[in-house]
């Protein structure tokens, strides 16, 4: 994914997400073992799946907020 966002935007968790995958390798590692079961399938199938891992609930679920 590409993702475009509005620099200091309070609702912006995607570089949160992202240092939080390079200070957590163990977590770095589940999420791309999640990636590749989708390598071929349907986007859409990956899609739910990552929102499931992030946190489904709106809120990331490893984030500290």
């Amino acid at each position: 994914d590409l993702v475009v966002t509005i620099i200091d935007y309070n609702k912006d968790d995607f570089y949160r997400v992202r240092d939080a995958l390079i200070d957590n390798p163990e977590l770095l590692k589940e999420y791309n073992e999640m990636k590749m079961q989708f390598e071929g399938k349907l986007y859409g199938d990956y899609r739910k799946a990552k929102i499931e891992f992030l946190g489904g609930n709106g809120k990331v679920r490893f984030l500290k907020y």
